[in-house]
């Protein structure tokens, strides 16, 4: 083989294991929360990139969680934005993030009338990392947490009803493991 032969076959490997940062990188990504399932829950989210350090995402998530006493039946809505830290790489790579979050739940407890719902707004922060595999499909994976500070609000909640909604209100973590497809 000669030398020449051996360069552009070294370039040619080089260009696959290390391809430019010119290629496009994906702008959408579907996910899916794998962590959910352990509070019998399922979290879904869209992320859109709207400039090479920006996106947004809206997650949406429906929950049947059970808490000592109190069941938790409802969904829950969490628009995102993100900023990336690094602008060649994203949607990939470390960022931080801010968020809102809706929350409307019914409670179901021996103490409670059958009409008692809850709903929580809150706010909150965090920070996480996201890693892009696959050329032909591109799938992501995604690690990330943080903490929300939850306001909540309710409807025919009587005086005496006690209830475990502690774990809806205040500041509480977020966290998750995303797994997705990129496109």
């Amino acid at each position: 083989m000669s030398l020449s032969s051996k360069i552009c076959f070294l370039s040619g490997c080089l260009y696959f294991l290390f391809p430019s940062k010119t290629i496009a990188q994906p702008r959408n990504i579907l996910k899916l929360n794998v962590l959910s399932p352990i509070v019998r829950s399922v979290s879904m989210s869209a992320e859109h990139l709207v400039s090479p350090t920006n996106s947004l995402q809206l997650g949406v998530f429906y929950t049947a969680y059970q808490s000592k006493s109190t069941d938790f039946r409802g969904f829950g809505i969490t628009p995102e934005y993100r900023l990336y830290l690094d602008k060649y790489e994203s949607p990939a790579g470390f960022f931080v993030n801010s968020f809102f979050r809706y929350q409307n739940l019914k409670l179901s407890s021996s103490e409670l009338s059958d009409k008692t719902r809850l709903m929580t707004y809150g706010l909150g922060a965090g920070l996480g990392g996201q890693w892009v595999f696959g050329h032909k499909i591109p799938f992501t994976l995604e690690i990330y947490g943080g903490s929300i500070y939850d306001i909540p609000f309710y409807q025919n909640k009587n005086q005496q009803d006690t209830t475990d909604d502690d774990v809806f209100t205040g500041f509480n973590p977020r966290f998750g493991v995303n797994f997705g497809v990129a496109f």
